[in-house]
């Protein structure tokens, strides 16, 4: 733990304590105790850890090794920052949980210790924000790639194949040399044929010109129960991907996150059980427009 000492007062000061000093101090800088070093108001944050009494006491010879954990707990740190950085928040509570972990260095690697440190930060933390983040944080990789560059690429892959590349050289002209002709755009695939339902545009029961919200009550009706609100989450954002309502460029992965919270809080739409696992929708729900 790094501790400070005030070099107006020479009050020794923990961490969490100095920021309060310096309003009521009202000192320039503060010193760190191992290393002696000078820090500012808006530098001392940054200071996470110092050398030990053995790397400043000790032979220079010696080398000082990490601890496993701690070598862990800074992976993780900076993991969460990075993640973080890219996270948009709601504003009000969500907002104010990202500015607390990003300035925090003992973030909690488990879900359970994450949520109990969120919650004794702030007193009105809701679930559903705390789940969030989370989500954000612990996201896997594959999955916070952008679907825009996978689309590039295979819009890349079809251009060449309509053009006519070869691995030997480029085709001739055809006869009228017109070079538009060969580099004509290839007719959109269309989509793979489904059961179709009334004759319309439904496809396995779910309207594809439904909202997201829509979407999730559809899914909950065919399901006839309640559901895990993780299974939801993945069944609505996969059919909603498909429908004319979905723009690639608004409906980010964080766009579509903020919207299916928000749905579920409607409550004449959606019922949440009491440990915020699984949502049923409710008798008297009525989809809108």
């Amino acid at each position: 733990m790094v501790v400070f000492i005030c070099n107006k007062c020479n009050e020794s000061l923990k961490k969490k304590n100095v920021e309060n000093h310096f309003h009521t101090c009202r000192c320039a800088t503060v010193s760190c105790v191992d290393c002696s070093k000078d820090f500012t108001k808006q530098t001392y944050v940054a200071h996470i850890s110092c050398i030990t009494e053995q790397e400043k006491y000790g032979k220079v010879t010696v080398e000082s090794k990490t601890p496993k954990g701690a070598a862990k707990q800074m992976d993780w740190t900076a993991v969460v920052q990075s993640r973080l950085a890219k996270f948009t928040p709601t504003p009000g509570i969500q907002l104010q949980m990202k500015k607390k972990i990003l300035e925090s260095n003992n973030v909690p690697r488990k879900k359970a210790k994450f949520e109990n440190f969120l919650t004794s930060c702030f007193r009105f933390a809701r679930a559903d924000d705390i789940n969030a983040i989370w989500l954000h944080i612990t996201k896997p990789e594959a999955e916070q790639v952008d679907s825009s560059f996978l689309n590039k690429t295979k819009d890349a892959s079809q251009s060449s194949i309509s053009c006519g590349i070869v691995r030997h050289g480029k085709r001739k002209l055809d006869d009228t040399g017109d070079e538009s002709s060969i580099c004509s755009p290839l007719p959109k695939k269309p989509l793979e044929d489904k059961p179709i339902n009334n004759g319309g545009d439904e496809q396995n029961g779910i309207n594809n010109n439904m909202s997201l919200k829509e979407v999730m009550a559809s899914h909950l009706n065919e399901h006839k129960g309640p559901m895990k609100i993780k299974k939801l989450r993945r069944k609505t954002f996969r059919t909603f991907r498909l429908s004319t309502h979905f723009d690639e460029s608004a409906h980010t992965e964080e766009a579509l996150e903020r919207l299916f919270q928000k749905a579920l809080k409607k409550k004449r739409l959606f019922s949440i059980s009491e440990d915020n696992l699984r949502v049923s929708i409710t008798d008297n729900s009525v989809q809108e427009d």
